[in-house]
């Protein structure tokens, strides 16, 4: 399985679409040891948006390309590749003045190339880029899912639309919303995308409240615990333990190998990955 992960955000480690994202990725490599992913931060290394060089390269034929539109196609070329190998794509980007960032919008423009990305027929268009899963996972400082706002929110509409005319409709959406409206707010969006994981998971009856384990401890006693969630989905099993800000503030150690000790007995029970997360309440 390959994996391409594209991060779009200019907040470098500060943003939380591109860490998200990279949680992401790397839960579904553990979850596939033999995965390779392959990163395109459009950030490091951005591309070039189009100009006349590449928007009449693309239908000129090799051997009659200047030496510029053969530099400009080329980078299309590369980015098309990758997209075409790629099993799973991860798309990260920022809620910029209602919509995807810039450098994000350039890849689209570099990958959605007639004949290549998607051609037209007697039936009209065709996508030619199918049999992948899609993650967006967008990052806004309001609100734009529900509410008076969701008519100002360009980026999602314009993701499925773009994606789904090349092909692309197994589109999840993972959201982390109102990271503009304080510290609280930042701590429930980022909570969001994995409680609706485990939403998905309990769907599937893959999922269980207050779930009992035995855990060996380095010492080797067997001690019996009780998680207050655990799921299952693609990217392994995960364990979620729920505290006030009050619990956390006078114990966060204690906790924090309380979940280290669930993430190793689940891991040794079913041989899967395992993540451990730590909720406030």
């Amino acid at each position: 399985m390959s994996i391409l992960l594209v991060t779009s955000s200019p907040r470098g480690s500060a943003s939380h679409s591109t860490r998200i994202a990279t949680e992401l990725a790397q839960k579904l490599v553990a979850a596939d040891p033999s995965a390779e992913l392959v990163v395109r931060d459009l950030v490091a290394n951005p591309l070039p948006h189009i100009d006349a060089d590449y928007s009449t390269g693309i239908y000129t034929p090799v051997e009659a390309r200047t030496p510029r539109q053969t530099e400009v196609v080329g980078v299309s070329d590369v980015v098309l590749d990758e997209l075409f190998a790629a099993d799973t794509v991860i798309l990260a980007t920022g809620f910029i003045n209602f919509n995807i960032s810039s450098t994000l919008k350039s890849w689209v423009d570099h990958i959605a190339r007639s004949g290549k990305s998607f051609s037209y027929g007697e039936g009209g268009p065709k996508g030619l880029v199918s049999g992948k899963k899609v993650y967006i996972v967008l990052a806004s400082g309001g609100i734009y899912s529900e509410g008076a706002a969701v008519q100002m929110d360009h980026a999602v509409p314009y993701l499925r639309s773009v994606l789904g005319f090349l092909g692309m409709t197994d589109v999840e959406v993972i959201r982390i919303e109102g990271v503009g409206m304080g510290a609280d707010a930042v701590t429930a969006a980022l909570a969001t995308p994995l409680l609706r994981r485990a939403a998905q998971a309990a769907s599937a009856g893959r999922c269980r409240r207050e779930a009992p384990l035995v855990l060996r401890l380095a010492d080797g006693t067997l001690l019996e615990s009780v998680a207050d969630l655990v799921f299952e989905d693609d990217a392994g099993w995960t364990v979620v333990d729920f505290k006030t800000d009050a619990a956390i503030e006078r114990s966060l150690e204690v906790y924090r190998r309380q979940v280290a000790a669930y993430v190793r007995g689940v891991a040794e029970a079913t041989g899967r990955p395992v993540g451990g997360f730590i909720l406030r309440v």
